[in-house]
């Protein structure tokens, strides 16, 4: 069960223009996400770790290509690096 802060949110209501319920529940949710996420410098164990890594990789669809194809990598040796910079 999570817990909402009343007044923060009739604080925030009263101040909105316009409110909704989608309003309110994407602030509940926005406040939640932040509270739960992973901040810099905590401290995290190797599973934790590869766990989010392969959590990134297959929740970011085309992740290695830019929105127009592009890929970000592209795959390559040494000989054609090599002539890449004229040696």
């Amino acid at each position: 069960m999570y817990k909402v802060d009343l007044e923060r949110l009739f604080a925030h209501a009263l101040l909105a223009d316009h409110i909704d319920f989608a309003s309110i529940l994407d602030q509940i949710l926005t406040s939640r996400a932040c509270k739960t996420s992973i901040k810099a410098g905590d401290a995290l164990s190797l599973f934790q770790m590869v766990e989010l890594i392969k959590e990134g990789l297959d929740m970011i669809e085309n992740m290695f290509t830019a929105q127009a194809g592009r890929p970000f990598f592209v795959k390559s040796d040494k000989k054609e690096l090599d002539k890449f910079f004229e040696r």
